[in-house]
Protein backbone atom coordinates (compact mmCIF):
# COMPACT_ATOMS: atom_id res chain seq x y z
CA UNK A 1 0.00 0.00 0.00
CA UNK A 2 1.08 3.60 -1.15
CA UNK A 3 -0.23 6.88 0.19
CA UNK A 4 0.21 9.82 -1.68
CA UNK A 5 1.00 12.87 -0.71
CA UNK A 6 0.66 15.11 -3.17
CA UNK A 7 -0.90 13.25 -6.35
CA UNK A 8 -2.21 15.62 -10.12
CA UNK A 9 -5.02 16.81 -8.83
CA UNK A 10 -3.76 18.82 -5.75
CA UNK A 11 -1.78 20.25 -8.74
CA UNK A 12 -4.88 21.06 -10.16
CA UNK A 13 -6.18 22.43 -7.14
CA UNK A 14 -3.84 24.74 -6.91
CA UNK A 15 -3.92 25.96 -10.47
CA UNK A 16 -7.53 26.61 -10.20
CA UNK A 17 -6.89 28.68 -6.85
CA UNK A 18 -4.20 30.82 -8.70
CA UNK A 19 -6.77 31.12 -11.46
CA UNK A 20 -4.53 29.82 -14.21
CA UNK A 21 -5.46 27.39 -16.67
CA UNK A 22 -3.64 23.76 -16.49
CA UNK A 23 -1.22 22.99 -18.43
CA UNK A 24 -1.27 19.67 -21.25
CA UNK A 25 0.88 17.54 -19.27
CA UNK A 26 -1.23 18.19 -16.32
CA UNK A 27 -4.84 17.60 -17.88
CA UNK A 28 -3.49 13.90 -19.61
CA UNK A 29 -2.11 12.97 -16.19
CA UNK A 30 -5.18 13.75 -14.11
CA UNK A 31 -7.07 12.02 -17.40
CA UNK A 32 -4.45 9.22 -16.69
CA UNK A 33 -5.28 8.49 -13.26
CA UNK A 34 -8.34 8.90 -13.50
CA UNK A 35 -8.97 6.27 -16.52
CA UNK A 36 -6.28 4.14 -14.94
CA UNK A 37 -7.82 4.02 -11.60
CA UNK A 38 -3.94 4.76 -9.91
CA UNK A 39 -5.35 6.39 -6.85
CA UNK A 40 -8.18 4.40 -4.63
CA UNK A 41 -11.66 6.67 -4.18
CA UNK A 42 -11.45 7.41 -0.67
CA UNK A 43 -9.20 9.99 -0.26
CA UNK A 44 -7.71 11.51 3.42
CA UNK A 45 -7.95 14.98 3.66
CA UNK A 46 -6.12 16.69 6.60
CA UNK A 47 -8.13 19.49 8.17
CA UNK A 48 -6.45 22.49 8.95
CA UNK A 49 -5.25 23.32 11.91
CA UNK A 50 -6.08 26.34 12.65
CA UNK A 51 -3.11 28.33 11.79
CA UNK A 52 -0.11 28.91 9.37
CA UNK A 53 3.74 28.74 9.78
CA UNK A 54 5.32 30.79 7.25
CA UNK A 55 8.29 29.34 5.46
CA UNK A 56 9.82 30.13 2.04
CA UNK A 57 7.49 27.62 0.65
CA UNK A 58 4.34 28.35 2.56
CA UNK A 59 4.24 32.15 1.60
CA UNK A 60 0.09 31.97 2.85
CA UNK A 61 -1.83 33.25 5.78
CA UNK A 62 -3.99 31.18 7.29
CA UNK A 63 -7.06 32.88 5.64
CA UNK A 64 -6.29 32.05 2.19
CA UNK A 65 -5.22 28.63 3.54
CA UNK A 66 -8.66 27.99 4.21
CA UNK A 67 -10.22 29.38 0.84
CA UNK A 68 -7.39 27.16 -0.86
CA UNK A 69 -8.54 23.83 1.62
CA UNK A 70 -12.48 24.80 0.29
CA UNK A 71 -11.05 24.54 -3.84
CA UNK A 72 -8.69 21.29 -2.96
CA UNK A 73 -12.26 19.49 -1.46
CA UNK A 74 -13.92 20.53 -4.37
CA UNK A 75 -11.32 19.28 -7.03
CA UNK A 76 -11.43 15.96 -5.05
CA UNK A 77 -15.54 15.52 -5.08
CA UNK A 78 -15.62 16.94 -8.43
CA UNK A 79 -13.67 14.34 -10.03
CA UNK A 80 -15.71 11.21 -7.83
CA UNK A 81 -13.61 11.08 -4.57
CA UNK A 82 -14.92 10.26 -1.21
CA UNK A 83 -13.39 12.76 1.43
CA UNK A 84 -12.53 11.46 4.27
CA UNK A 85 -11.55 14.19 7.29
CA UNK A 86 -8.69 14.14 9.61
CA UNK A 87 -9.66 16.36 11.89
CA UNK A 88 -7.03 18.49 13.75
CA UNK A 89 -4.27 16.83 16.44
CA UNK A 90 -0.70 15.82 16.53
CA UNK A 91 0.53 14.11 13.76
CA UNK A 92 1.29 10.90 15.93
CA UNK A 93 -2.75 11.29 16.54
CA UNK A 94 -3.60 12.16 13.08
CA UNK A 95 -1.29 9.06 11.74
CA UNK A 96 -2.80 6.25 14.25
CA UNK A 97 -6.76 7.66 12.73
CA UNK A 98 -5.61 7.36 9.26
CA UNK A 99 -4.22 3.74 10.18
CA UNK A 100 -7.44 2.59 12.23
CA UNK A 101 -9.62 3.90 9.37
CA UNK A 102 -7.02 1.55 6.87
CA UNK A 103 -7.05 -1.43 8.98
CA UNK A 104 -10.86 -1.18 9.10
CA UNK A 105 -11.14 -1.13 5.13
CA UNK A 106 -8.73 -4.49 5.75
CA UNK A 107 -5.78 -2.39 3.85
CA UNK A 108 -3.69 -2.50 6.62
CA UNK A 109 -2.15 -5.51 8.07
CA UNK A 110 -3.51 -6.34 11.67
CA UNK A 111 -0.05 -6.79 12.93
CA UNK A 112 1.19 -3.19 12.20
CA UNK A 113 2.37 -1.74 15.27
CA UNK A 114 -0.41 0.89 16.57
CA UNK A 115 1.32 4.78 16.18
CA UNK A 116 4.21 3.06 14.69
CA UNK A 117 4.58 6.05 11.34
CA UNK A 118 5.55 4.66 7.87
CA UNK A 119 7.15 6.46 5.60
CA UNK A 120 3.61 8.24 5.21
CA UNK A 121 3.34 11.85 5.75
CA UNK A 122 0.46 13.19 6.07
CA UNK A 123 1.49 16.95 6.38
Amino acid sequence: MRIHDRPPLCTLALARYLGRPPGRVLVEEVQRVLRDGAYERPVFLVQPLGFVTPSAARRIGYAESLAFARVHEEIYRAHGHRLIPVPPAPVQVRAARVETHLRHLAVLPPDRAEGVPDPVHLT
